[in-house]
C-alpha cells in the first residue's frame, strides 16, 4: 500500500453531516480482495426453475432451492412488488453483515442479467443477442454458442473475448477475424488456423508473429498450391486437431514473447490494457484513468478494486456493475444510474442508498427502509461509527454471505478450491445437482472415438449425452452447434463446455505481475509482466519484441 493508494482512500471516503468517514487500508492482499469480489458473480451455472411470482418456467443463475424469491424479468420489473416492503430497522446490537445477509435472503432477485435478447434463453449478462446459447458477458451477438465476452460476433463457437468476428472456433483475444480456428491475440486475420500474435494475415497455418502474410505454414512461405495441399491433408484428418494444437504451441515457444498486451497506454501496468493512463494492475480493460486493481473494466476514472465494472468514477470495491455510476462503495450486481450508493446489491437508478437490495428509483434508504433526507443523514453516521467499532467498515461483503455457492462463481475459476477447502474457510458451497440430461444414448469416455469423423455423425447426436473425457460430466450437442461443426469440418468436442472454458482460461497468462528484466541480450529494460520468471519463454520489452518479430 503506497501513498497514492492512501490518497485514493481519502478521496473516496464519504462525508456525512460534515464528518468524513475514512476508508481504512485493506486488510487483505489484492488477490484475496479480488477473490472475494468474484465470489458474488455467477456467470455460467444455469438452472431450470419456476418464477416465484408468476410460476412460469425460467432459466436462472439461482436454482430452485435458493433461500430468496427469484422472479422472471417481466415480474421483477413489474409493479407487482416493491422492494421497500422488505424494509428493516438497523439493530446496533448485531453485526452489520449479519443484518445485510438476512435482508438479501428475503428480497426477490431477477433470474438472469440481460436485455433485448431474442431466442437466447440460455445467455447471461448479455444484451442484444439473437439465436445464441450459453454466452456470457457479451453484446450484439448472433448465432454464437459458448462464447465469453464476445461483442458483435456471428457464428462463433467456444471463443473468449473476440470482437467483430465471424466463423471463429476456439479463438481467444481476437479482433476483426473471419473463418479461423484456434487463434490467440490475432487481429484482422482470415482463413487462418492455429496462429498466434498475427496481424492482417490470410491463409496461414501454425504461424507466430506474422504481419500481412499469406500462404505460410509454421512461418514458412509456401506456394499457394503447396499450402492448399498441406491444408487439405489436415482437413482430411480433423481428429488430429489436438495433436496439431500441441505442435503449434511448442512452435510458438521458440519466439520471444511481448512482456504484456498493452496498447496506447501511459504509465500503466497489467495485461490486455488499452488507451489508459496512470493505472496499475489492470487486466482486460480500456479507457482507464487513475484506476488500479481492475479486472474487466471500461471507462473508469479514479476507481480501485473493481471487477466487471464500467462507465464509473470514484468507486471502490465494486463487482459486476456499471453505466453512469459515481461515488459508490462496496457494491455488487448493480446496474445503471447509481450515485452515492454504499454496501448495496442488485440496485439501479437510485441515489443515497446504504445496505439495500433490489432497489429501483429510490433515494435515502437504509436496509430497504425509506427515510427522509434529514433522517438518512442523521442515522447513517451512527451506523458507520458502529461498523468501525465492529471492524466491518471498509470490508467488501464476506464470501460467506454470497448468494451463490463458491463453486458456482467466477472465483472458483481463478482461485479454485475443493469443497473441503472452501468449507474450511467458511465459504458457501452448492451441492445442488441439476437433473441429468435426457438422452436416447450415452457416449461414454471409452467410446469417444466414434465422434472423430464429423461426416459420420448422424443428426440424432443431439439426442445423445456425451461423457466428458476429463470430468466425466454429461453434456449435449445442440442442433445449431452440430451444423457449425459440419460446416467447418470440425470434430464433435470430447469435453464438457465448462471444461473447454477452463482450458481457454488456462491458455491465457494469469492476472498477476512479476518484475522482470528484458531477456534480449544487452537490453536492461525493466517492466512488470504476467510471465513469471520460472517460465521457459523469453520475454522482451516492447522495443526489443517489435525489432525481433517485425
Amino acid at each position: 500500500i503506497v501513498d497514492s493508494d492512501r490518497e485514493f482512500y481519502e478521496k473516496v471516503s464519504p462525508i456525512f453531516n460534515g464528518q468524513k468517514f475514512l476508508i481504512p487500508e485493506p486488510t487483505l492482499c489484492p488477490d484475496c480482495r479480488e477473490q472475494r469480489r468474484l465470489a458474488v458473480r455467477n456467470e455460467r451455472k444455469l438452472y431450470r426453475r419456476k418464477c416465484d411470482l408468476c410460476q412460469r418456467n425460467i432459466i436462472s443463475v439461482y436454482h430452485d432451492q435458493a433461500k430468496f424469491p427469484v422472479y422472471c424479468t417481466d415480474c421483477w420489473w413489474s409493479d407487482k412488488w416493491d422492494s421497500t416492503q422488505y424494509a428493516r430497522e438497523f439493530d446496533f446490537n448485531r453485526p452489520f453483515f449479519e443484518q445485510f445477509h438476512e435482508l438479501q435472503n428475503i428480497v426477490p432477485r431477477i433470474h438472469l442479467s440481460g436485455r433485448n435478447n431474442e431466442n437466447s434463453e440460455f445467455v447471461n449478462q448479455e444484451t442484444d443477442d439473437k439465436n445464441c446459447y450459453m454466452n456470457v458477458g457479451g453484446h450484439y451477438n448472433e448465432d454464437c454458442y459458448y462464447c465469453t465476452y464476445s461483442i458483435h460476433g456471428r457464428n462463433n463457437v467456444d471463443c473468449y473475448w473476440v470482437i467483430k468476428s465471424e466463423l471463429l472456433y476456439q479463438c481467444i483475444q481476437c479482433n476483426n477475424c473471419y473463418n479461423c480456428v484456434y487463434l490467440q491475440n490475432c487481429d484482422n486475420c482470415n482463413n487462418c488456423l492455429f496462429c498466434q500474435s498475427c496481424i492482417g494475415c490470410s491463409d496461414c497455418f501454425g504461424c507466430y508473429g506474422l504481419q500481412r502474410a499469406k500462404f505460410y505454414w509454421f512461418n514458412e512461405k509456401l506456394s499457394e498450391e503447396e499450402y492448399k495441399k498441406r491444408k487439405q491433408e489436415y482437413l482430411n484428418s480433423p481428429s488430429q486437431l489436438t495433436a496439431i494444437r500441441e505442435k503449434s504451441l511448442e512452435f510458438f515457444q521458440r519466439f520471444p514473447q511481448k512482456y504484456a498486451q498493452i496498447l496506447q497506454c501511459e504509465d500503466c501496468t497489467g495485461d490486455y490494457l488499452e488507451r489508459s493512463k496512470n493505472s496499475k494492475a489492470a487486466f482486460c480493460a480500456e479507457n482507464l484513468q487513475d484506476s488500479n486493481n481492475i479486472y474487466i473494466g471500461l471507462d473508469l476514472k479514479d476507481c480501485q478494486d473493481c471487477a466487471s465494472f464500467g462507465w464509473a468514477e470514484l468507486c471502490y470495491e465494486c463487482s459486476s456493475s456499471g453505466i453512469e455510476v459515481n461515488n459508490c462503495l462496496f457494491m455488487s450486481y448493480s446496474l445503471s444510474g447509481l450515485h452515492n450508493v454504499i454496501y448495496s446489491s442488485a440496485c439501479l437508478s437510485s441515489d443515497n442508498l446504504f445496505a439495500c437490495v433490489g432497489m429501483n428509483r429510490k433515494s435515502y434508504c437504509i436496509l430497504n427502509k425509506q427515510y427522509t433526507k434529514d433522517e438518512y443523514f442523521e442515522l447513517l453516521p451512527k451506523i458507520i461509527t458502529n461498523m468501525i467499532g465492529t471492524k466491518e467498515w471498509g470490508e467488501f461483503f464476506p464470501v460467506a454471505i454470497s448468494p451463490f455457492g463458491y463453486n458456482e462463481t467466477v472465483a472458483n475459476e481463478y482461485f479454485p478450491l475443493t469443497r473441503d477447502q472452501a468449507l474450511a474457510k467458511g465459504f458457501p458451497w452448492s451441492d445442488y445437482e441439476s437433473p441429468k440430461p435426457q438422452a436416447t444414448k450415452i457416449i461414454t469416455r471409452d467410446k469417444l472415438s466414434v465422434l472423430s469423423d464429423i461426416t459420420k455423425i448422424p443428426d440424432e447426436v443431439s439426442d445423445w449425452a456425451i461423457e466428458c473425457e476429463v470430468t466425466g460430466k454429461l453434456f449435449r450437442i445442440i442442433p445449431q452447434e452440430l451444423k457449425f461443426y459440419r460446416k467447418q469440418n470440425l470434430p464433435i468436442p470430447r469435453q464438457h463446455p465448462d471444461q473447454r472454458h477452463v482450458d481457454r482460461l488456462a491458455s491465457r497468462n494469469p492476472r498477476k505481475l512479476w518484475h522482470r528484466v528484458c531477456d534480449k541480450k544487452g537490453c536492461k529494460a525493466e517492466f512488470e509482466s504476467s510471465y513469471s520468471p520460472e517460465r521457459m519463454e523469453k520475454v522482451y520489452c516492447e522495443k526489443c519484441y517489435l525489432e525481433s518479430i517485425f
